[in-house]
C-alpha cells in the first residue's frame, strides 16, 4: 500500500484539529470519543498507513481508485440512507414511504422469482438489515459500521437538499419535488 507523502500530525495538533472542526466538519462523529482515543494513544508508527489510495467521488457519483469500492450509486445504500435519513428526521413508517417510492420509480425487485416486482415494505427493511450486515463486515467493528453509516446517510441527505434546492432555482418553485418539501421560513410552494 502506497502511503501519503507528509508526515503524521502529534497528538497536540490532532486535539487542535477536533476542536476547531467539532461544530462544522466533524459534527456528526463524536468528537469526545475521538479525543479520548487521540488522548489514549501514542504516535503511529512510522511505517503504518492509516489510509490508503482515495477512492475520488465525482459530481455524478462515480468512483476511481484502486479496487473495487462500493459504488455511492448502489440501490442498497440509497435505501439504506433514505430509510435512516427519514428515522433521523423522525418521520414514522420510513420503510413503507421508501417502499412507496421505489414503486413510484419502477424500481422493480431483481432477486424475486414471483411475478409481483413491487416493493413491500419488509422487504426494504430486509434490505436495510444486509446493507447494514454487509457494513460491518466490510468496516470490522459495530462502531466504525455505525459511524460509516452515519457519515454515508449525511451525505444522501445533503445531496437530496441540493437537490430540491436546485429543483427550485430552476423551476422557481414549480416542480413537485419541490412542491413536497418546501423551503423553511416561507420559501417555496405548498
Amino acid at each position: 500500500m502506497v502511503c501519503a507523502p507528509f508526515e503524521a500530525a502529534g497528538q497536540r495538533e490532532v486535539l487542535q484539529f477536533l476542536d476547531k472542526h467539532a461544530g462544522t466538519y466533524l459534527m456528526s462523529f463524536d468528537v469526545p470519543a475521538m479525543r479520548e482515543q487521540v488522548s489514549r494513544s501514542g504516535p503511529p508508527a512510522a511505517n503504518s498507513c492509516s489510509a490508503g489510495p482515495p477512492h475520488l467521488v465525482s459530481p455524478h457519483l462515480s468512483t476511481s481508485g484502486q479496487g473495487t469500492p462500493q459504488l455511492a450509486d448502489d440501490l442498497s445504500e440509497r435505501i439504506y440512507a433514505a430509510y435512516h435519513g427519514l428515522r433521523r428526521a423522525g418521520i414514522h413508517g420510513a420503510r413503507t414511504r421508501v417502499a412507496a417510492a421505489l414503486n413510484m420509480a419502477s424500481r422493480k425487485i431483481a432477486v424475486r422469482s414471483d411475478t409481483d416486482a413491487r416493493w413491500w415494505p419488509n422487504e426494504v427493511y430486509e434490505r436495510v438489515k444486509q446493507y447494514a450486515k454487509g457494513l460491518e463486515e466490510r468496516s470490522g467493528s459495530r462502531e466504525v459500521a455505525r459511524a460509516a453509516a452515519d457519515s454515508m446517510v449525511s451525505k444522501w441527505v445533503f445531496l437530496f437538499r441540493s437537490h430540491v434546492a436546485e429543483e427550485r432555482r430552476q423551476t422557481a418553485g414549480g416542480s413537485p419535488l419541490a412542491q413536497n418539501y418546501p423551503a423553511k421560513n416561507g420559501g417555496g410552494t405548498g
